[in-house]
């Protein structure tokens, strides 16, 4: 029988292989990028919802309404990264970003974590952010960025909307180069940078403001039974879809020439692919 030569063992050597450690890394790999789905879709919801609603059929789905003092949102979970807060709520702390858990938007990112576990390239992940109108009887203002009052048009020809469109947040996992060897601990690194970044620059938008006055109790819009009461909510989508009933972030709600702004995020290196975000959102959003 014919010996293995030194040279035939050194290619055999530099094949690859499956190996528990690498096993492990893949593991943690895909274990990183389902929460970071889940954790983009909840920062938003954390800082704007009143409300959740499904992501494909927001006219029967079941809202989700929280006050001021529970309005936190977390990703779903790994034990490691899991405490229990006030009231048995699970506070998850991926990223160094604790929030509470709510099962809603955990259960809504489902899709994305299972393409991920099922090594299918995720479809995009939008997080739509609404204000519902659907309480206003007679008409709704909102003051442009010069200070001017505007009469918002809600007639949408064969029927009134009953929403407007505030952000639109896109989440992407592109293909990038090969990362077999990216550094987990540097990856998770990256990650923290880009959720307190997130976090900060999402705390300064315009719909920040009007999602503060919604849940104090001390604003007209939820004491007064005379004006109309409005409340913002935020939708998970894979596709971008238009909705006949809402007024899309594309439509100008006052005569400001330039009423849109958009902000890309630094892109962030993983294993399976490369996270890029970026949100479009309504300069004016001071609405009575």
């Amino acid at each position: 029988m014919p010996q293995p030569t030194r040279s035939s063992i050194d290619n055999a050597r530099s094949l690859p292989h499956s190996t528990p450690a690498a096993a492990n890394k893949d593991a943690r790999s895909e274990q990183i990028v389902q929460n970071f789905y889940s954790k983009a879709a909840q920062v938003i919801a954390h800082l704007r919802a009143h409300r959740h609603i499904d992501r494909m059929d927001s006219e029967s789905a079941m809202l989700v309404r929280a006050n001021a003092s529970s309005l936190m949102y977390a990703s779903s979970t790994s034990s490691s990264a899991v405490d229990i807060g006030s009231g048995g709520r699970r506070i998850n702390k991926w990223f160094n970003l604790h929030l509470e858990d709510i099962d809603s938007i955990r259960d809504e990112a489902r899709l994305w974590r299972h393409a991920v576990s099922s090594e299918q390239r995720p479809p995009p992940m939008f997080i739509d952010v609404y204000l519902d109108v659907s309480g206003v009887c007679e008409e709704l203002q909102v003051t442009d960025v010069f200070g001017r009052p505007w009469t918002v048009d809600l007639d949408l020809g064969s029927q009134r909307a009953s929403a407007i469109a505030l952000e639109s947040w896109r989440l992407d996992l592109a293909p990038g180069p090969d990362a077999s060897h990216t550094d987990l601990p540097r990856v998770y690194k990256q990650a923290i940078v880009f959720f307190r970044s997130l976090y900060a620059f999402a705390g300064l938008l315009p719909s920040t403001r009007l999602a503060q006055q919604l849940t104090n109790s001390s604003t007209p819009q939820l004491t007064n039974s005379s004006t109309p009461q409005l409340s913002m909510f935020v939708s998970l989508r894979a596709a971008a879809v238009s909705r006949d009933n809402m007024i899309g972030l594309d439509v100008a709600l006052t005569g400001t020439e330039q009423f849109l702004e958009s902000h890309v995020f630094s892109p962030v290196p993983t294993p399976l692919g490369v996270f890029s975000m970026n949100v479009q959102y309504r300069r004016e959003c001071a609405f009575t």
